[in-house]
């Protein structure tokens, strides 16, 4: 399919975003742009799908979401393209990205060297909006816990700082997110040994050590023990 029809059915997306009121108008016309999606394009495509998800119905979003990412790891040249679709679908649709999207650009980026440094920074920088949806918390744990070291030379990214910004969500988090950011910051004492008091400190915490979830609090326990008998060459 050629440039002329990826725009015109660009056009028709936007033209039956702003008239047509059959959600499965709306959804054919999604469907066909996937279809039509290919090494030339799609870079565009993906950019209008992701303008047209910040607004599009909700019964429709979960289903652009998968198709987005599909796209932008079918057709990365470039990862950091690819990093940078996913983290903005997490900003855009945070509450439809599921866990086998959001987990996906991890593993990417853990087996490619070439890309570690620019998704540290990224998430990072989407870390520090004041509304930041809890799978933005869970990417940023994986990925600061992990590479964290590769922007801790800046100092608006040291150490304290990237470990005070993802504590300052910790609290807002589920459980579950709590405990991934647990082991972030038991990794942290690892990477970074000058703010290993800080951390032992909220290990020690009544809220980790005295929690009414039981994981949670096994997890505070045995961290801060580690933390305590271990050499960081352990951690």
């Amino acid at each position: 399919i050629g440039h002329e029809a990826a725009k015109k059915t660009r056009q028709l997306i936007t033209s039956e975003h702003k008239t047509e009121r059959d959600v499965s108008v709306r959804q054919r016309a999604v469907d066909l742009l996937y279809a039509m999606c290919d090494r030339t394009n799609a870079e565009q495509i993906v950019h209008e799908m992701l303008n047209y998800l910040e607004s599009a119905d909700y019964s429709i979003r979960e289903e652009m979401v998968l198709k987005v990412a599909i796209l932008a790891e079918k057709y990365a040249g470039d990862y950091t393209w690819y990093v940078d679709v996913i983290l903005n679908l997490i900003r855009i649709a945070g509450d439809y990205v599921s866990e086998e999207v959001w987990y996906r650009v991890i593993q990417i980026v853990v087996n490619r060297e070439d890309v570690q440094g620019y998704a540290a920074k990224t998430v990072f920088e989407a870390l520090q909006a004041p509304a930041c949806h809890e799978n933005m918390v869970k990417v940023g744990g994986y990925i600061l816990g992990e590479f964290g070291n590769l922007i801790a030379g800046d100092k608006r990214s040291a150490p304290q700082v990237q470990f005070q910004l993802l504590h300052s969500k910790y609290h807002l988090c589920s459980a579950s997110t709590r405990a991934l950011l647990l082991t972030t910051y038991i990794k942290f004492i690892n990477l970074f040994p000058e703010i290993k008091t800080e951390i032992q400190n909220i290990l020690k915490c009544d809220s980790n050590l005295r929690c009414s979830d039981a994981e949670l609090q096994q997890r505070a326990s045995e961290y801060l023990h580690l933390s305590l008998v271990t050499s960081t060459d352990v951690l």
